[in-house]
């Protein structure tokens, strides 16, 4: 039997085929396994043998996937670059980063994948989206009342939109440097006070009414300041509040702006441009591809004493 697979691979050498699947329902996925015929025959043999008679190729099909295919993804969806990949994560969430996973079927089958949204909007692209048309009718919506021209008043729904704001060189979405040294510097002074949660909306007894008129339950604030009077420039950042998330322990504060969109928020407002898709697992499996068919090809001469 070694014999037989130490011939298919000579035959074999420089060719490997390595398979990437993308799409498998919502699921995205690049898949280390088998694609080129003779190599699809090599690995049926390799499968009867097993992990114990081939240690350095089963350990090359793992690392290919655990130390190579991942690692790439994961830095990915951390914000950083990809090597000759023209797009880049201006916004990446931790989530994104945390789905991204490996799965093994066999010493010689393996997955890497991700089961999140965010991963099937950015790989297959988005269509646009009018968020007035969403946002404001949805199950944590409010409502406002306002008079009609003539007498008579209408309901109107909102939603009142956090956005968070990190610390300089964070990722994310951080606040410029000045802006931050402002705000510590009025906190010092005692110019500026910190807002806080004083219950979450399960524990508050606070409930009000959706624009379907569902009674939802809402939290309760201690409000603090306000960052005013910025200029044009930093106009995103007008509005600003520091809430203490600190323990007794250690200091801590987070930054948030708060945007209101409406059902009658001015037309062409909130609206989510259609985007792309990016084929990231296409370019993930470019720049690691040369790396993992060297590695597997290691691993076989390794075992099979080529």
């Amino acid at each position: 039997m070694k014999f037989g697979i130490a011939k298919k691979a000579e035959r074999f050498q420089g060719k490997f085929g390595i398979s990437r699947l993308f799409y498998f329902g919502a699921m995205i996925r690049i898949t280390v396994s088998a694609m080129d015929e003779n190599f699809s025959n090599l690995i049926s043999n390799l499968e009867a043998v097993g992990k114990k008679s081939m240690p350095a190729t089963a350990d090359a099909f793992r690392y290919a996937v655990t130390k190579i295919l991942m690692p790439q993804w994961k830095s990915f969806a951390s914000g950083n670059p990809l090597k000759g990949f023209p797009h880049r994560l201006k916004n990446p969430s931790g989530g994104y980063a945390r789905s991204i996973k490996v799965r093994q079927f066999s010493p010689f089958d393996w997955e890497v994948y991700s089961e999140a949204d965010v991963a099937k909007w950015l790989e297959e692209g988005t269509r646009g989206v009018d968020f007035k048309t969403t946002h404001p009718f949805g199950r944590k919506s409010r409502v406002a009342i306002k008079k009609i021209k003539g007498g008579g008043e209408r309901k109107v729904g909102y939603l009142i939109i956090p956005f968070r704001h990190h610390t300089p060189k964070a990722q994310g979405n951080p606040m410029p440097d000045i802006i931050y040294r402002m705000i510590q510097g009025l906190i010092k002074k005692g110019e500026f006070e910190k807002s806080a949660v004083t219950a979450a909306p399960e524990g508050s007894g606070k409930y009000e009414p959706n624009i379907s008129g569902e009674m939802i339950p809402r939290a309760t604030y201690s409000w603090g300041g306000r960052l005013r009077g910025l200029k044009v420039e930093f106009a995103n950042l007008e509005g600003m509040v520091v809430f203490d998330t600190g323990t007794p322990r250690a200091t801590h504060s987070t930054y948030f702006t708060f945007r209101v969109i409406s059902e009658d928020s001015p037309e062409g407002s909130w609206m989510k441009p259609a985007m792309p898709a990016m084929h990231i697992t296409q370019a993930i499996w470019d720049v690691s591809k040369e790396d993992v068919e060297n590695l597997i090809e290691y691993g076989l001469r390794k075992d099979l004493g080529l």
